[in-house]
């Protein structure tokens, strides 16, 4: 059995038990229980409430071919924390609350959530909230980083929604209806039982055509006319920016620049952009600057310079300045009166 292989316990490996239920309830542990630390099924919930960081390797098995990782969550109730990987968040049941660093959102079934990298966030359960969680380790990003970039709405629900639900209350997230949670759910129960039987490749192809159907669905979702889901005129016309910047980090960016991508003047465009984010234009792009350069250190396959040079830096020490920066409890102020890069 699957069990029998596995040795090691405690952390995100508890999820490797899961090749014997499909899902798992954390339940309130008596103190007997959270002194041995005893594996069990929703051990992994008493170490989040520990742990605030967790790495790759505590979540995935050491087979290469392993790059996903699939289990449903019975009465969610999770502590902030964060990862170095992606995750899909679905609510399949119940209702509670979405945290994701300040910002607090209630949550319904058919809603989705992409958690990005090093973001914290948790689950607060209101009413038996059930959460499915799929884990993207890194390396399944960078095999098949052309397929998910060719998919229509990949980078607005993976890296651009993220950045609007931590800096704005107003629902911009997926929502799908009964009809599409439903056929949803199927794909997630055949993408956990490939994990479970260890059929990694075929999880890994299962789990790109979920991506594809969420991003077509937010991309429908967006531009649905006349409809409480769709985004009004101004907030997709920034919506419009946040894409042409994600596209176009490797070079110098001016707001006259955004400002004409946006078709507005100036003004207005600052305005409209700072309502919506909650921060200047180019405060944003020094902040995407950085994130995607520390995912990329992070990475490990690229040299500092190259690095720097992909993500619009004029070399290693400049970028080391600004992440440095970043960093600091002081950023928000200091990167008001950054230049633009």
């Amino acid at each position: 059995m699957y069990i029998k292989k596995i040795k090691q316990s405690g952390g995100c490996n508890s999820m490797r038990y899961m090749g014997i239920r499909e899902d798992y309830i954390s339940p309130d542990c008596s103190q007997k229980d959270q002194a041995n630390k005893v594996n069990s099924r929703w051990s992994i919930i008493r170490y989040w409430g520990i742990r605030e960081h967790y790495i790759s390797t505590d979540c995935f098995l050491k087979d290469k071919a392993n790059m996903v990782a699939s289990y449903n969550h019975l009465n969610c109730q999770i502590p902030l924390h964060s990862h170095d990987f992606l995750e899909i968040n679905i609510i399949t049941a119940g209702s509670g609350k979405h945290h994701i660093e300040e910002m607090s959102l209630n949550v319904t079934p058919g809603d989705v959530f992409i958690i990005p990298v090093h973001a914290r966030h948790g689950y607060t359960c209101k009413d038996k909230l059930n959460v499915h969680h799929i884990l993207i380790c890194k390396d399944f990003i960078t095999r098949y980083q052309e397929e998910l970039e060719a998919i229509p709405g990949f980078q607005t629900l993976f890296n651009i929604e993220p950045q609007l639900r931590q800096a704005t209350p107003n629902k911009y997230f997926l929502h799908l209806d009964h009809k599409k949670l439903q056929a949803t759910l199927q794909d997630l129960d055949r993408i956990t039982a490939a994990y479970n039987n260890e059929q990694f490749m075929y999880q890994n192809i299962l789990t790109l055509h979920l991506i594809c159907d969420l991003c077509m669905m937010f991309h429908e979702q967006m531009n649905r006319p006349s409809d409480s889901a769709s985004i009004p005129g101004p907030n997709r016309a920034i919506i419009q920016v946040l894409e042409y910047i994600q596209g176009n980090l490797d070079r110098k960016l001016t707001v006259d620049e955004l400002s004409r991508v946006a078709a507005m003047s100036c003004a207005t465009f600052n305005r409209h952009f700072k309502q919506m984010l909650g921060i200047p234009p180019m405060e944003y792009v020094v902040k995407c600057r950085v994130q995607r350069a520390l995912i990329l250190i992070d990475e490990n396959r690229l040299s500092k310079t190259e690095i720097a040079l992909m993500c619009g830096f004029y070399d290693s020490s400049h970028m080391d300045k600004y992440i440095k920066l970043y960093r600091n409890a002081d950023f928000k102020k200091s990167a008001d009166s950054l230049p633009s890069l």
